[in-house]
């Protein structure tokens, strides 16, 4: 309890539709601004390092992990939205089952999971988190729908503004937690 818990959304990624999206690494572009993000000292303090088990997030918290000399703990529970079914071409398409995700829990893929299913994930890991360790400032690398989940639900943020709050959210967009309140937000 009483844990500062620091959200990182993992860096930009390559898209590759040869392999699933949970196999995707980050970019030059995302490993640059992780380098400056990290470098700048705000992650100094942190005491333990999690990431989602995808390799987006593995990545991103290398960083922080090989700045600290921490290991990584990887958390099934802090991966992306399952989105089951192959990758979405269009950005048009993908936006809009992500808008209809946020706006009515579900998409119109039915390999996609469901918005309060992928909520309870991320804050039965929370809740973990919470009741294993006391005091510490933690560091979760995950994604953007996960990560707009969470902190629309703690905010209490009208469906009808979660899908735009995820367009904003940037890749390494980072927000803080502490007794489930919104001490920075993740949205700049």
């Amino acid at each position: 309890m009483n844990n500062s818990i620091v959200f990182l959304r993992h860096a930009e990624t390559v898209v590759d539709q040869k392999i699933p999206v949970d196999k995707w690494a980050i970019s030059e572009k995302g490993k640059e601004k992780t380098r400056e993000i990290v470098n700048s000292g705000c992650f100094d303090d942190i005491e333990i390092v999690f990431a989602s088990e995808e390799m987006k997030a593995i990545q991103t918290a290398s960083f922080v992990s090989e700045r600290l000399g921490k290991k990584i703990i990887t958390d099934s529970d802090f991966n992306e939205l399952r989105r089951e079914g192959g990758y979405i071409s269009s950005k048009d398409l993908y936006e809009n089952q992500v808008k209809k995700l946020f706006e009515e829990g579900s998409s119109e893929i039915e390999e996609w999971e469901e918005a309060r299913s992928a909520l309870r994930r991320i804050m039965r890991a929370i809740d973990h988190i919470d009741n294993e360790y006391t005091n510490m400032k933690i560091l979760v690398v995950s994604h953007g729908i996960i990560l707009s989940l969470y902190f629309n639900h703690i905010l209490g943020i009208t469906k009808d503004k979660h899908f735009n709050r995820w367009k904003k959210m940037e890749f390494c967009g980072w927000g803080i937690v502490e007794n489930k309140k919104v001490i920075k937000d993740i949205i700049n």
